[in-house]
């Protein structure tokens, strides 16, 4: 699948964007908005809600998730090469004994530790290498996020749809429009809709 993402400096243009889309065939359920516009209680077309993002707005990078993942796979790799040590000590057996002389001093069973560590980490980088935008693309939008536009994105199949899907959020305004690979997701804390305080009268 792929993911086309456009920046609308009105609400009425992020709306035409979403009311040709669903025209043009694309699912509800494929299509999202962000903005601050609303404190996520607006809806396009009445159909699709417009996220709320931060203060200032940031949108994950799939570098920065992927580091995420990173340190959560290796902390998992290590919690399980030491339990599984410690499973065999307890019945008595050093399961690899020593190393070769090259690594003299160092414990078979401590590498193997380490290299479940570091394998967890490469598992936990891979299996979450399409979150985010790329780098750039979170950077632009992010900005144009905090300059006031709304996002709108939809996923669709690549080739020809993703194209078109472009050249219509083009045809609709949009300032910046690309075709890439992720999803949109605010970073940091996104803060909750405004409400009204009761009136004391």
């Amino acid at each position: 699948m792929r993911l086309v993402i456009g920046a609308f400096p009105t609400l009425a243009e992020a709306e035409g964007a979403t009311q040709a889309l669903i025209q043009a065939g694309h699912r509800q359920d494929a299509i999202s908005a962000y903005g601050r516009i609303g404190g996520g209680r607006v809806l396009l077309v009445g159909r699709v809600a417009v996220h709320p993002v931060g203060d200032p707005a940031r949108l994950v990078s799939r570098a920065e998730r992927a580091r995420a993942w990173a340190a959560v796979g290796a902390v998992a790799g290590l919690v399980l090469g030491l339990a599984v040590l410690g499973a065999a000590r307890l019945g008595g057996v050093e399961p690899f004994g020593e190393v070769p002389a090259a690594l003299a001093g160092w414990p078979a069973s401590s590498l193997l530790v380490l290299v479940v560590a570091l394998a967890g980490a490469a598992l936990g980088a891979l299996a979450r290498r399409t979150d985010g935008l790329p780098h750039d693309l979170a950077y632009r939008y992010g900005v144009r996020l905090d300059q006031g536009d709304t996002l709108v994105a939809v996923r669709t199949a690549p080739g020809s749809e993703a194209r078109a899907a472009q050249e219509l959020m083009g045809l609709q305004g949009a300032v910046f429009s690309d075709v890439t690979r992720g999803a949109v997701e605010p970073l940091g804390p996104v803060m909750p809709p405004p409400t009204l305080a009761p009136s004391q009268n």
